[in-house]
């Protein structure tokens, strides 16, 4: 698993979000969120910009390599 889909499953874990209510705030279906958090695809950058909003963190804290 890449950097970002390891840390976006950490951060969205540990904000207490299910995959689920990710997907309705991004306005994507389910299995497009889960194509992020398994590796399967990266999202533009301007979802990017909005998964970091969401989770109240920065972007290099969602790319960086900080959590495995």
């Amino acid at each position: 698993m890449n950097n970002f889909a390891n840390n976006l499953k950490y951060y969205r874990e540990l904000t207490s979000r299910t995959q689920r209510e990710m997907a309705e705030l991004l306005n994507m279906t389910v299995n497009a969120y889960q194509q992020y958090e398994y590796g399967k695809r990266e999202p533009r950058l301007s979802v990017l910009i909005e998964i970091s909003d969401i989770l109240n963190v920065s972007l290099d804290e969602l790319v960086k390599k900080i959590h495995s």
